[in-house]
């Protein structure tokens, strides 16, 4: 049984949100796609985002900004479940071949609204782009698998020692990372999942 069979609701809400994108975005989406755990496995209705990744050939308008918003707007009215918790970047097609972090930001949603400013990625956009790469869906336009080159893993290796040294490291110092069981898990599983990346070349999920 595919995910969407086991998540109608999450089927009709990303058949919503591809037909809202490709309307709003006209000629300038070459792709939507899906990505994160419903994509890889272990998907968990109580605490996992849906997340996806759009790609255009040219920068957004105002217009299509607002329209998007409008467009997650209403999602969340439909499905209130959800709302809060679709996380999306808006991306130009040449990033695609990009080792290094794009310094600049993208348009970002999350939370059901855009972040002001756009914010850039960290070390979190190889780690991403290999895992899209690997298990992503399309909804709209070619596989990623086809689209995105071949992404070495030595070199998502090195981009998750640097995450574990510049982002998690300095916050074990503190106790604030800890203060709740949520951040504790989130923690404890985001480093397990650099150590396995470290060992072995597929995607894993949070549960493996």
């Amino acid at each position: 049984m595919s995910w969407g069979e086991r998540h109608t609701d999450i089927r009709a809400l990303l058949d919503t949100l591809a037909g809202g994108v490709r309307r709003i975005a006209e000629g300038r989406l070459v792709a939507l796609w899906l990505t994160g755990s419903l994509t890889y496995g272990d998907f968990d209705r109580g605490s996992s985002d849906i997340d996806y990744l759009a790609i255009l050939s040219e920068t957004l308008s105002p217009d299509q900004r607002s329209a998007l918003a409008g467009l997650h707007e209403d999602i969340a009215g439909q499905w209130p479940e959800w709302g809060e918790r679709i996380e999306g970047s808006w991306i130009p097609e040449a990033w695609l071949s990009r080792v290094d972090p794009p310094m600049e930001g993208r348009p970002y949603i999350n939370g059901g609204a855009f972040w002001i400013p756009d914010p850039p990625y960290g070390n979190e956009w190889l780690i991403n782009l290999y895992a899209l790469r690997e298990a992503g869906v399309a909804l709209i336009g070619p596989d990623p698998a086809v689209t995105i080159p071949a992404i070495d893993i030595a070199d998502v290796r090195r981009a998750s020692a640097r995450d574990l040294h510049d982002e998690w490291v300095p916050k074990l110092a503190g106790d604030e990372i800890f203060a709740s069981s949520h951040h504790q898990a989130y923690v404890t599983l985001t480093i397990c999942r650099i150590l396995h990346r470290a060992e072995r070349d597929e995607v894993a999920s949070k549960r493996a």
